[in-house]
């Protein structure tokens, strides 16, 4: 009995189509992975860093609102934003404000 040594072309082609789509689909895979850690890696560092200049605005508007100070161009004082609250809720809603120095132009 003989044995043949014919290459069975039918069945390297499909090993090869099958090879060559999982190659496609490994490299996608891959591809995939890496843009998902690497978007999770800048969302990281987004919500890891500071604002500088917000934390700065934040503070100096903190200390605006929690602090006595008198405006002398306009000849009034400004008083903490808590303490204010307590008074308009005291007075139940009524604050009282001085009438402006001049009339307004026309009247």
């Amino acid at each position: 009995m003989a044995m043949t040594q014919q290459a069975n072309a039918p069945l390297i082609i499909t090993i090869g189509a099958v090879s060559g789509l999982l190659l496609l689909v490994l490299m996608f895979g891959v591809e995939a992975w890496f843009r998902y850690e690497e978007r999770a890696e800048y969302q990281d560092q987004w919500d890891n860093s500071r604002n500088e200049w917000l934390d700065t605005l934040r503070e100096g508007q903190a200390k605006h609102l929690n602090a006595y100070a008198y405006n002398a161009k306009a000849k009034s004082w400004t008083i903490p934003i808590a303490q204010a609250m307590e008074k308009v809720v005291a007075t139940d809603g009524k604050v009282n404000v001085a009438p402006p120095a001049t009339q307004p132009a026309g009247k």
